[in-house]
C-alpha cells in the first residue's frame, strides 16, 4: 500500500496535495524530553512521506511498523508532509535542532531518546562539590554543550550525509536572550535620538549549514538557549574568533556583531515568528499545498487561581512576594505568541479582503468611465508618499543605530542629539522619493515598477498565489490540478533569488559628520530598494502571463451556477473578482496586466500601509499533553508528566521518569499528528473527487479499520445519540456542517499507531526502572507496574503485545510518584546534599564576600559537603564517620555538665569525635582541615555554654574585658562568629597570599634559570 511514488506523476491519478508543518518548540526545562518524543514522531511522519518516493534511514523494528502505519495513512489520503520551518526557545531549542539537522540530513530520530536518558540526568548534570566558584548548579559547558555536540554526532552518523543540503528548504529558529544586548534606536517627535537596548537574540540556519561540519555551532546555540539562570551558567557567543569545537565563530549564525554572553530564550518569552513567516512566504510550490503551524507547548492549563480575590490583610511575606515575582517573570506564557499569530492572519485576511474589494472598483472603473482610467491614479501619490516614509524610517533607524549617542563629532557637536535623526530622516526620504517614479509607472515600463522594491513585488506574487489557491477549490479535475501545479511553479521561478544574510558590520570607531550622516542615509535608503531584485527577467511581466494562463483554466463565469460541492461561494467569487479586473478581456496583454497587478498593489497599500512580514496565513494547531488517547483515561499533564514537578525540572531527577515522558511525548505526539491529517476539508475533497462516493466512504473505512487496529466505536460512522450526527456522516449527507476537525475518529485511528509505541517504550520505561534501582532510587511504588509488565511479556522482556498495552500502559503510574516519596532513598540523599553543597558555594562570593561573613559560609559550606561525602560512601567507610558523630553529640551533651569529671569527658569525646570524622574524610585533605578547623571554631564559639571552657576564660573577660558576656553567652557566639574570627581570617588569607606569591617568584626564577 506504500510502494515508492512519485509525487506528481502524469497518469489519471489527481496529484498528492503536500501538507508543510512549522513546528515551534516553547520551553520548559525538563519537559524538553516529552517535547523530544514529540520531535521523533515528526521524524517519523516525514520519513513515511519520503518513503513513498525514496529509500530513508533504517530505524527500530517497532519505529518500522509505526512508519509504515503513517504511510499507509498518507498514501490513503494522497498527502505529503514536510517541515521546513523549526523554531525554538529555551528547553525546546534542542529539540528544534536535533529536528532541524535530522530533517535536512534524513537521519533517524530513535537513537535520540537514549540521549535524553543520559544526559538529562540530574546526577550527570549536577556540578561537583570540589569545583572552585561554580556560576550554576548544573553544568552547562562541561556536560550539557559536550553531551549535545557528541550526541548529535553520534545521531547523524548512522546515516549517509545529504550531498546537497541547500536544496532543502529546512530553516531553523532558536532564540536567547542577550546579557549585553543589541543597541537600538528611535527618535522623539523633536527628532532626538533615543537609544535602547535589544536583549532578543536569534540563531538562524539555513539548509545549507544544517551539516555535520555545523554540529558545534548548532550544539551551542541549543546551549546558549537553554541556559536557564541559576540551573546553568551563562552561554558564550564567539563572533569573529573560533574558540574550538566547543565555541566555534557564530558570527553567520547570530546576528550580532560582537562576542557576548546569553541566557534562556525563555526569558523574554520570544518566538521568532516574523523571520519563520518570512521563510514561510519565500518557499516555492509547484501543487497545492496546506500551511500548519504547530506550536508545541507541554501543558495549556493555567496556574491555579485563587478561589476569592485578595484582602489588604492577605498581602504576601517576603518569601511569598519573592517567590510570586520570580514566577511572573519566568512564566512560560504562550498567550502572546497566540495572539500575534492570530493579529498575523487577521491583518492578512484584511489584505486580501481589500485586494478584492478594489478589484471590484478597478473594474467598475474599467467598464464606467470611458476613458478608462487606471485604479492606481487614484492612489500613487499616496502611495508614493507612504512608502518613502517607510523605506526612510527604515534606513535612518539602521544609520543611526551605528552610531554612539554622545559622542563628539567633528564639528564639536554631540553625535544623536538635535536635529540628527531628522537630519538623516530627510536625506532617506529625499532619497527614497527619488528613486520611485514621480508619476505611475507607465504600462511596460517595468524599471520604474522594480524600482518599488521586494515588498512590492511579494504583494504581486501573494495575490497571484491567492488566486490559485483558491482556483484548486474549483477545479476538481486531476488534470486542472497538474496545471496550477505548473503555474505555481512558474510564480516561483518569476522572483530573484533572496541574497543570502550577510553578518552585520561593526560599529565604526570614527563618528560621522553631518554631511556624511545624510549621505549614508541616502544610500541606506536606495540600498533597501533595490534589495533582493536583482534579476535578468521581468518579474512583473512574468506574473502576468501566470494570470492570463490561469484566466484561460477557468470556465466562463455564470453568475447563476450553483458552486462545486465542498466549495466555498466566497472562494470562487474572490478568484473572478480579481481576475476580472485583470485579465477580464481575452486579448489583454501582459504588460497590461502586470499594469493592473501593480495598481492592485498601490492601491492596497495606499489604504493600508501596514509592515507584515509576509502575505500568509498559518492555520495554528497547538500540540500539548492535555489531550486523550483510547489507550489509558489520563488526559491531563499534570496526570502523565513527571516534568511537570519541581518547576519542571522533575524529569531530572530519575531515568524511569524521562523515560515516562519520553513515551507520552511520542503517544501524544502521534495522536496531534492524525488528528492533522484527518482534515475533513480533504476527506470532503476526496469523495467528491471520486467517480463513486458511496464506494470512497466504504474504502476509507476499511483502510482506517486497518491502521486504527479495529472497528470504529460509536458516533463516528453511526450515531451515537439520534440528535446528534456521526462524525463522518457529512462525507455522505451534504446537509451536515462539515466539521472542524474529527476529534473521535482521530482518536480512534491513532489507537493503532499508539499501541505499536506503547508497546515498545514501556519497555524501556522498565529498563530505566532497573537503572534507578542501580543509582540508589526507591522503586517500590512501581512495583506493581513491573509486575504487570512481566505478567504481558514473560521474563525475559521485550515489545508489550499489542492486545496488552492498554493493561499495562494503564499499570504504568510513574507520574503519581513524588520526590517526597523518595527522601529515605540514597540517590535522593546523595541529590540533595550535592546540590545543597554547590548552592552554598555559589552564595560564597570568593573576595568580594564581606570579611564577617566569610567564617559562617566556610562552616556550612563545610558542613554540606560533609553530607554529601558521607551519602557517596558505603557502609563500611561511613561507620567512623557515624562514631565520630556519636561521640561529638555525647561529649556537647557532657561538656554542659557541672561535674568536672564528665565536663572533662565531655570535650574529650567531642576532640575524639572530630578526629574520627576527620579521619573518615582523609583522601580528602582540605576537606579534612575543614572540618578540624570548623569544630574548633563552633567550639570557640559555644565556649560560653561548656562548664570547662567558661569556668577558665570567662573569668578573665569579667575582670579585664566585656563583663556582660558572661551572663549572656549568645551574645559571645555572636562576638566570636562577627568581631574575633573575620580578623583571624584575614590575617590566614594574608598569609596564604604571600605563600602563593613567594610559590610564584620561586617558579619564575626557577624558569629564567633553565
Amino acid at each position: 500500500m506504500n510502494a515508492p511514488q512519485p509525487a506528481d506523476s502524469d497518469d489519471c491519478s489527481q496529484p498528492a496535495v503536500e501538507l508543510r508543518l512549522a513546528v515551534a518548540f516553547t520551553g520548559g526545562v525538563s519537559l524538553a524530553v516529552w517535547m523530544g518524543g514529540m520531535a521523533r514522531e515528526m521524524n517519523l511522519l516525514v520519513a513515511a512521506s519520503r518513503s513513498r518516493r525514496e529509500r530513508v534511514a533504517d530505524t527500530s523494528a517497532q519505529g518500522g511498523k509505526v512508519r509504515e502505519l503513517y504511510a499507509d495513512l498518507l498514501t490513503l489520503l494522497n498527502v505529503d508532509v514536510g517541515i521546513d520551518v523549526i523554531s525554538g526557545t529555551s528547553a525546546g531549542g534542542i529539540n528544534a535542532v536535533i529536528l532541524g539537522l535530522a530533517n535536512v540530513q534524513g537521519f533517524d530520530l530513535d537513537g535520540l531518546r537514549e540521549l535524553w536518558f543520559k544526559e538529562g540526568a540530574l546526577g550527570t548534570l549536577l556540578r561537583d562539590p570540589s569545583d572552585k566558584n561554580p556560576a550554576s548548579l548544573l553544568y552547562g559547558d562541561n556536560v550539557l554543550l559536550k553531551g549535545l555536540r557528541e550526541g548529535l554526532d553520534a545521531l547523524a552518523s548512522r546515516w549517509p550525509k545529504n550531498s546537497a543540503p541547500e536544496k532543502d528548504p529546512t530553516r531553523v529558529f532558536i532564540t536567547t536572550t542577550l546579557l549585553t544586548g543589541k543597541a537600538s534606536t528611535f527618535t522623539d517627535e523633536y527628532g532626538t535620538l533615543i537609544s535602547d537596548t535589544d536583549h532578543h537574540g536569534l540563531f538562524s540556519f539555513t539548509s545549507a549549514q544544517l551539516t555535520a561540519k555545523n554540529v558545534a555551532a548548532l550544539a551551542l546555540a541549543a546551549r546558549c538557549s537553554a541556559s536557564f539562570p541559576l540551573a546553568f551558567e551563562p552561554g558564550f557567543i564567539p563572533i569573529g574568533t573560533d574558540g574550538g569545537n566547543s565555541h566555534p565563530n557564530m558570527a553567520d549564525f547570530a546576528g550580532i556583531k560582537s562576542a557576548q554572553f546569553a541566557a534562556d530564550g525563555g526569558l523574554l518569552a520570544n518566538r521568532p515568528l516574523g523571520p519563520a513567516l518570512q521563510a514561510v512566504f519565500d518557499r516555492p510550490a509547484n501543487r497545492e499545498v496546506r500551511r500548519v503551524l504547530a506550536f508545541v507547548v507541554p501543558t495549556v492549563s493555567s496556574g491555579a487561581q485563587p478561589s476569592s480575590p485578595p484582602t489588604l490583610a492577605d498581602a504576601p511575606d517576603l518569601a511569598g512576594a519573592l517567590a510570586a515575582d520570580v514566577g511572573a517573570v519566568l512564566a512560560q506564557t504562550i498567550s502572546g505568541d497566540l495572539t500575534s499569530i492570530a493579529a498575523h492572519n487577521q491583518r492578512v485576511r484584511a489584505r486580501s479582503d481589500a485586494r478584492q474589494q478594489l478589484a471590484l472598483l478597478g473594474t467598475q472603473m474599467q467598464l464606467l468611465v470611458p476613458t478608462k482610467p487606471r485604479l492606481g491614479e487614484l492612489f500613487y501619490r499616496r502611495y508614493r508618499e507612504c512608502r518613502a516614509a517607510s523605506i526612510a524610517r527604515a534606513a535612518s533607524d539602521d544609520v543611526m543605530t551605528r552610531m554612539t549617542t554622545g559622542q563628539g563629532a567633528p564639528d564639536d557637536r554631540q553625535v544623536g542629539l538635535g536635529t540628527d535623526a531628522d537630519e538623516a530622516l530627510k536625506a532617506a526620504n529625499a532619497e527614497a522619493e527619488n528613486v520611485l517614479a514621480s508619476e505611475l509607472p507607465e504600462v511596460g515600463r517595468y524599471d520604474q515598477m522594480n524600482a518599488a522594491g521586494r515588498e512590492a513585488l511579494d504583494e504581486g506574487r501573494a495575490t497571484v498565489l491567492a488566486l490559485l489557491t483558491r482556483t484548486y477549490q474549483l477545479l476538481p479535475s486531476a488534470e486542472g490540478k497538474r496545471a496550477l501545479g505548473r503555474l505555481r511553479a512558474r510564480v516561483s521561478d518569476a522572483m530573484p533569488q533572496r541574497a543570502a544574510p550577510t553578518r552585520e558590520d561593526a560599529a565604526s570607531d570614527t563618528v560621522p559628520g553631518l554631511d556624511t550622516l545624510r549621505t549614508e542615509a541616502a544610500s541606506a535608503a536606495a540600498g533597501l530598494l533595490g534589495a533582493d531584485m536583482a534579476t535578468t527577467r521581468q518579474p512583473w511581466q512574468d506574473l502576468a502571463t501566470v494570470v492570463i494562463d490561469l484566466r484561460g483554466l477557468l470556465p466562463q463565469r455564470d453568475a447563476s451556477a450553483p458552486a462545486p460541492d465542498s466549495t466555498p461561494v466566497s472562494a470562487g467569487e474572490y478568484v473572478w473578482d480579481v481576475i476580472d479586473y485583470l485579465a477580464g478581456s481575452p486579448g489583454d496583454s501582459a504588460d497590461l496586466v502586470a499594469a493592473r497587478l501593480f495598481d492592485l498593489h498601490v492601491a492596497r497599500y495606499a489604504l493600508q500601509p501596514d509592515e507584515v512580514l509576509a502575505d500568509q496565513a498559518l492555520e495554528l494547531v497547538q500540540m500539548s499533553s492535555d489531550t486523550r488517547t483510547n489507550l489509558d483515561p489520563r488526559k491531563l499533564a499534570q496526570e502523565k508528566l513527571t516534568g511537570m514537578a519541581l518547576h519542571h525540572f522533575g524529569a531530572f531527577y530519575k531515568a524511569s521518569w524521562r523515560a515516562n515522558d519520553w513515551m507520552w511525548g511520542r503517544i501524544d505526539g502521534a495522536g496531534w499528528l492524525v488528528h492533522l491529517l484527518l482534515d475533513p476539508r480533504r476527506l470532503r475533497q476526496l469523495a467528491s473527487e471520486s467517480d463513486d462516493p458511496t464506494s470512497f466512504g466504504k474504502n476509507l473505512r476499511l483502510n482506517l479499520e486497518q491502521i486504527a487496529g479495529g472497528v470504529a466505536p460509536p458516533g463516528i460512522w453511526e450515531r451515537a445519540k439520534p440528535a446528534k450526527a456521526a462524525e463522518m456522516e457529512f462525507l455522505t449527507d451534504t446537509t451536515v456542517t462539515l466539521p472542524k476537525s474529527l476529534p473521535l475518529t482521530a482518536m480512534w485511528v491513532a489507537a493503532g499507531i499508539q499501541r505499536l509505541i506503547a508497546g515498545e517504550e514501556l519497555m524501556h520505561v522498565v529498563d530505566q526502572i532497573a537503572r534507578d534501582k542501580d543509582d540508589g532510587a526507591d522503586e517500590d511504588a512501581a512495583g506493581d507496574f513491573v509486575s504487570a509488565y512481566h505478567g504481558a511479556v514473560g521474563n525475559a522482556g521485550g515489545v508489550v503485545p499489542e492486545t496488552k498495552v492498554d493493561e499495562v500502559l494503564r499499570a504504568c503510574q510513574i507520574p503519581a510518584e513524588k520526590i517526597t516519596s523518595e527522601t529515605d532513598s540514597r540517590q535522593f540523599a546523595q541529590t540533595v546534599t550535592r546540590a545543597a553543597a554547590v548552592a552554598t558555594k555559589m552564595v560564597d562570593l570568593g573576595n568580594t564576600t564581606p570579611v564577617s561573613l566569610r567564617p559562617v559560609l566556610t562552616t556550612a559550606r563545610t558542613v554540606t559537603s560533609l553530607a554529601y561525602r558521607v551519602s557517596t560512601v558505603g557502609p563500611a567507610a561511613r561507620r567512623p564517620f557515624f562514631a565520630g558523630l556519636f561521640l561529638i553529640a555525647l561529649g556537647v551533651l557532657a561538656s554542659t555538665s557541672t561535674i568536672h569529671v564528665l565536663d572533662v569527658a565531655g570535650l574529650l569525646a567531642v576532640l575524639v569525635g572530630v578526629l574520627l570524622v576527620a579521619v573518615s574524610n582523609a583522601n580528602r585533605i582540605t576537606l579534612a582541615l575543614a572540618i578540624v578547623t570548623t569544630a574548633l571554631g563552633v567550639a570557640l564559639a559555644t565556649a560560653a555554654y561548656m562548664p570547662l571552657l567558661r569556668d577558665h576564660l570567662f573569668p578573665w573577660l569579667q575582670n579585664d574585658v566585656v563583663p556582660n558576656l558572661a551572663r549572656h553567652p549568645a551574645q559571645w557566639a555572636m562576638v566570636v562568629t562577627f568581631v574575633l574570627l573575620p580578623p583571624i581570617w584575614t590575617v590566614v588569607l594574608i598569609i596564604e597570599t604571600m605563600i602563593k606569591k613567594s610559590r610564584v617568584r620561586k617558579t619564575a626564577a626557577a624558569g629564567r634559570a633553565r
